[in-house]
């Protein structure tokens, strides 16, 4: 069960590998396995999102949860890398991150927030609909999704 004590920040140097293992637990866990050829991303994890803001939740300086918000375009940005541990999923955690990274997307006057989920993750999808996402299109065995208007 999880504390009054975790916290939402961003991601510190000394984060990287922790995140790194995160996400790689998050993509074996859903897959049965990791293949690097799949993620080149996350072979040059952190240099590939240099320019990003990497949320992590924490509790008693264990990582928790990873989202990234990458931004694309001048009033653009996709959500990438979202993973809970799995010994917290279903405890909210998700939705503290994300809300972070539109919060984040928000305070850059990013207009549309995209991502892209496999389309068979019925779990997935339904979460990102409930925040406020619509889907866009499907392809390749990918939901895309959207959500709009984060600034006036």
């Amino acid at each position: 069960m999880l504390s009054d004590n975790v916290t939402l920040r961003e991601i510190e140097p000394d984060d990287y590998q922790s995140v790194l293992a995160l996400i790689v637990e998050g993509l074996t866990q859903r897959w049965g396995n990791y293949d690097p050829a799949m993620n080149p991303d996350l072979e040059k994890f952190p240099e590939q999102y240099i320019d990003s803001v990497i949320l992590v939740a924490e509790e008693r300086n264990e990582l928790l949860a990873v989202g990234i918000l990458r931004q694309i375009g001048h009033e653009e940005a996709e959500i990438v890398r979202m993973s809970v541990r799995r010994d917290v999923q279903r405890k909210s955690l998700g939705s503290r991150v994300l809300d972070g990274l539109l919060e984040a997307a928000r305070m850059r006057k990013i207009r549309a927030v995209r991502l892209e989920t496999t389309a068979t993750w019925e779990s997935a999808v339904s979460f990102y609909e409930k925040k406020g996402f619509r889907r866009t299109h499907a392809r390749d065995g990918n939901q895309y999704m959207e959500f709009l208007s984060l600034t006036s």
